[in-house]
């Protein structure tokens, strides 16, 4: 038997202020991994707000290094999931390609 979700009318309110909703492609892939598919999930996330700084946002968000950071950032680019870029002010942009 399958369960049933159901969502209360303000469980944007008692879920700290909502969903990010991770397509199936990325979040069924085997060949990435867990770290990476929350980098993916917080970088949807974030293409709301503005952001200057994504990747020290990014390691405060998981705990994790910088180093880790760019990897799952490379696995992910690797994958064609996203595009990472930098414009001529410094800012790095993060393309979602999906």
């Amino acid at each position: 038997m399958g369960a049933d979700i159901v969502l209360h009318p303000d469980s944007d309110n008692n879920h700290g202020g909502g969903f990010t909703t991770i397509p199936n492609i990325v979040f069924r892939n085997p060949t990435i991994s867990p770290g990476a598919k929350i980098v993916f999930a917080l970088c949807l996330r974030y293409e709301r707000v503005l952001i200057f700084d994504i990747r020290r946002q990014l390691v405060a968000d998981i705990g994790e290094s910088f180093d880790q950071i760019a990897h799952y950032l490379s696995e992910l680019s690797e994958s064609g999931l996203l595009t990472v870029s930098s414009k001529l002010s410094g800012e790095e942009v993060i393309s979602i390609t999906i």
